[in-house]
C-alpha cells in the first residue's frame, strides 16, 4: 500500500518557530525508541479549531517535539489515517539514518493520536 504522505527530516528541516500558539505544553520524546501512552502535546483550543491534527502532528514533527531521527535524517510515511468526531489517529512508518563506525538505518512505526476534545496528542510505538 502506498504512503498516505511521506516526510524527509535532517537539521536543514528543522523549524523554530515558537509554537506556544499551538500547544499549551510540549514534552519532547523520541519516537525511534518504543514509547507507550507518552503525552506530547496539548493543543490549544484556538489551535483544534484553526487546524487538522494531521498539519498540528506535522509542526511537532518540523520542531523535533516529535523527533524522527538522531543523528542524521529520517523518511517518515503516513500510512493510515482514522478521524472521527472525538479523536483523530495517524500511523506512521518510518526509517531513520545515523552512524557510529558504520552507516545504520533503523525502521520502526509508531501511532499519534490527538484527543479533540481535550487537545491530547499521544504517541505510541507500534
Amino acid at each position: 500500500m502506498p504512503a498516505l504522505k511521506t516526510y524527509h527530516f535532517n537539521d536543514s528541516t528543522l523549524d523554530e518557530t515558537p509554537i506556544n500558539q499551538y500547544f499549551i505544553d510540549t514534552h519532547p520524546v523520541d519516537a525511534t525508541v518504543l514509547q507507550k501512552d507518552f503525552l506530547v502535546a496539548t493543543i490549544t483550543p484556538a489551535a483544534l479549531k484553526k487546524n487538522k491534527p494531521l498539519e498540528l502532528i506535522s509542526k511537532l514533527f518540523y520542531t523535533q517535539i516529535i523527533g524522527t531521527y538522531v543523528h542524521v535524517e529520517a523518511t517518515v510515511q503516513l500510512d493510515k489515517e482514522q478521524n472521527s468526531k472525538h479523536n483523530y489517529s495517524a500511523w506512521f512508518s518510518a526509517s531513520h539514518i545515523y552512524f557510529t563506525n558504520d552507516r545504520n538505518e533503523v525502521f520502526y512505526k509508531f501511532m499519534v493520536s490527538v484527543d479533540k476534545i481535550t487537545g491530547k496528542v499521544i504517541l505510541n510505538s507500534i
